[in-house]
């Protein structure tokens, strides 16, 4: 009997490849240092990376944990650190928790749409293309969400910055793609 031949289409080189665009994209979102900033006064901005967020969000739980060990309430600790963050004209803790998780789901599913993109391509199983529309589906998802939260958490003081669209865009993007390559990809 003679062997099947894979059938690999152009078209999932060119998804694969976007994926991968996008994928560069959401982390250079991330890596460089303007995910917030504020409006230019007096040829001055102040610009916030996606890593200080970060350690913010890791230094407030810290504080949190302090309080706690210190006999207050879980409740009354985290409602310190709001009021903190909403005094200085920011959103609340929990607006920058999601805000960072969401931006560091949204790399992570985007990296998975792109590997198992190459691994259908590579191994010819048709299952792997549900899979990449569903990481992509939930990339477009949490793209979205991820600068309407920074949106939020930005109050009056700050704007989105380049960082938080990059991702925003990678992330849609990533996932426009993945939906186009399983209606367009060629059927295992």
């Amino acid at each position: 009997m003679a062997k099947a031949k894979k059938k690999i289409g152009i078209v999932d080189f060119v998804i694969l490849g976007i994926l991968v665009v996008c994928l560069v994209l959401a982390i250079v979102g991330l890596s460089i240092d303007q995910w917030t900033t504020t409006e230019e006064v007096f040829g001055y901005t102040e610009d916030i990376s996606f890593s200080d967020y970060l350690d913010r969000v890791s230094e407030m739980q810290d504080t949190i944990n302090e309080m706690e060990e210190n006999g207050m309430d879980s409740a009354e600790a985290i409602e310190w650190v709001d009021s903190m963050l909403e005094e200085s004209g920011l959103g609340t803790l929990t607006e920058m928790r999601a805000m960072v998780a969401f931006a560091l789901i949204t790399v992570l599913l985007l990296a998975v749409a792109a590997v198992i993109c190459l691994l259908n391509i590579i191994f010819n199983i048709g299952f792997f293309r549900f899979i990449v529309l569903a990481a992509g589906v939930l990339a477009l998802v949490a793209g979205i969400v991820a600068i309407a939260i920074t949106a939020a958490f930005c109050g009056e003081l700050l704007i989105v910055g380049a960082g938080a669209a990059l991702l925003a865009v990678g992330g849609i993007l990533g996932g426009l793609t993945a939906g186009a390559g399983f209606f367009l990809g060629k059927k295992k």
